[in-house]
């Protein structure tokens, strides 16, 4: 066993409840475009950790044929609820862990969205990734990938530092506001990052009714890296965005879209 392997990225059944809430405006819809328009004729569509349903709501509202797979059963549940007005024939959810899945039906796509790869903590769960989407994707399907960049500011940052992400975000479940604190150490192991998020549930006078405090990991990678996994893998004709708009990859820049599809 590798060290790395000990540590566990957060448990999402934790915070279900507030995800959409906690990362509505943090990731925005920014991407959803660039997703609904390079998989439109492509479906069935797989989304890899695939959460409470965010991307699948737009490509299903779209009439794409998407499957969602996600090892949190919580998320999942939620997932449904977001997209119970929409015909079952137009999505299915599979709770299974994204590196270990197999589907009677293969896609024509697939995509991993907002850094969920940067959950996988060790080289061989990044490698039993790809070879696991390349199973389940037919010859000529494609994978999108997008994944967060470690910038000079973010390098630059104090290790530890407790910094306020938003303050009074309204969360109507519990009739009450969020306010989130985050605290990163980087490099605790090599190319992983300790992560701990604190909630506060708040009244409107700042009274806190609650605390709520998770501990996560990330893994980052190299463009060189994703890149050989994806070729040791199967896929072919790699490319590298540096934005949701198409821009050319930079590498000052804080992401990496990767675009990859199945090889003959």
């Amino acid at each position: 066993m590798t060290k790395s392997s000990i540590l566990k990225p957060a448990n999402y059944d934790q915070f279900a409840a507030i995800y959409d809430v906690d990362m509505g405006t943090n990731i925005g819809d920014a991407d959803i475009s660039f997703y609904v328009e390079r998989v439109s004729t492509l479906a069935p569509v797989l989304e890899l950790g695939c959460g409470t349903g965010r991307v699948m709501e737009a490509l299903v509202a779209k009439g794409i044929r998407t499957v969602g797979i996600d090892l949190s059963q919580e998320m999942l549940a939620r997932a449904l609820r977001r997209l119970e007005s929409f015909d079952r024939d137009f999505f299915s959810l599979v709770h299974a862990d994204m590196t270990r899945f197999r589907l009677q039906e293969k896609g024509r796509a697939a995509i991993c969205a907002f850094s969920t790869y940067s959950k996988l903590l060790s080289q061989d769960e990044q490698k039993q990734f790809f070879q696991t989407v390349a199973l389940n994707l037919e010859r000529g399907a494609v994978l999108i990938l997008d994944m967060f960049q470690q910038t000079e500011a973010f390098l630059a940052k104090k290790d530890g530092e407790r910094v306020l992400d938003y303050e009074k975000r309204w969360f109507p479940e519990k009739i009450c506001f969020l306010t989130r604190h985050k605290r990163i150490w980087k490099e605790v192991r090599p190319n992983i990052n300790r992560i701990v998020l604190e909630y506060d549930f708040e009244t409107q006078g700042g009274e806190v009714l609650e605390r709520l405090e998770i501990e996560d990991y990330t893994r980052h990678s190299s463009r060189a890296e994703i890149e050989k996994l994806l070729y040791e893998s199967g896929f072919v004709d790699v490319q590298v965005f540096g934005g949701y708009q198409g821009q050319p990859y930079s590498i000052q820049g804080g992401q990496m879209i990767f675009e990859a599809y199945i090889g003959p």
